[in-house]
């Protein structure tokens, strides 16, 4: 049976060894440790696990605050992670986007009745073209901004739909 290390049978080398290690300690370090502000001190709230998917893809990396001015109102509450449940998380949520398409397209309605309303009563632009150059541009770009955020919407879904079997599958 080995026969068990304690100080007392470790040898003179091992004092040897620590006292020129003693040396080289800059004790200074020791000294003023206390003085350090409690600032410093940071509280962990986060898992400690980290996956070999965020070594590699270095997700913590990721929007790191570069600049010496500070970030704007609600800057914090978006993580910018690589695999999130949107898109362009800025723009808001599932049921805002879905609020916005329909106030797009009821401004829209709503534009198409006053045109009309204006035309009756003769109160249009000098030219007829004028009217109808502005309700093609209106509608285009309406209808652009539509499908973007209907294809945002479509994207968004598809992002959960992957990240729940990411999920899925990284829990085993």
């Amino acid at each position: 049976m080995v026969k068990a290390k304690t100080i007392d049978n470790l040898g003179i080398d091992t004092s040897v060894r620590w006292a020129q290690d003693q040396a080289y300690l800059d004790k200074s370090l020791i000294k003023e440790s206390p003085f350090i502000s409690r600032q410093t001190t940071i509280d962990v709230t986060s898992p400690s696990f980290a996956s070999a998917f965020d070594a590699l893809f270095q997700t913590n990396k990721r929007f790191a605050p570069w600049a010496l001015f500070l970030a704007p109102n609600a800057y914090n509450l978006q993580k910018m992670r690589l695999f999130t449940y949107q898109s362009i998380p800025s723009l808001g949520s599932y049921e805002f986007l879905s609020a916005q398409i329909e106030k797009m397209k009821a401004k829209v309605t709503l534009s198409k009745k006053a045109r009309k309303k204006r035309q009756e009563a003769g109160q249009g632009p000098e030219y007829s073209w004028e009217d109808e150059h502005e309700e093609k541009e209106e509608m285009h770009e309406s209808k652009t901004l539509i499908a973007l955020l209907e294809h945002l919407q479509h994207i968004d879904s598809m992002m959960i739909a992957i990240n729940s079997r990411r999920s899925q599958y990284q829990k085993g």
